[in-house]
């Protein structure tokens, strides 16, 4: 999953299922300005349809990003 901020960010990327249920955090802290790409380690979990939902915070204007996408696992 690759994704970029401008400004330094509280950032927060969870994973769901295709009910809802949250089912993994990748990410959830501060970080700086720049390109991103995290790995979903999915080994324990069944094929499916997956949800990932990022979220970003501006630390400095306090503007809010919220963006949502849909994974498909096959394994």
């Amino acid at each position: 999953i690759k994704y970029s901020i401008p400004d330094e960010s509280n950032v927060k990327l969870n994973i769901y299922n295709s009910l809802g249920e949250h089912v993994t955090e990748l990410v959830n802290g501060i970080q700086a300005s720049g390109n991103y790409q995290v790995t979903w380690n999915a080994t324990d979990f069944a094929s499916g349809i997956y949800f990932y939902n990022l979220e970003v915070s501006d630390m400095q204007n306090h503007n809010l990003f919220k963006g949502s996408r849909k994974i498909v696992l096959v394994k």
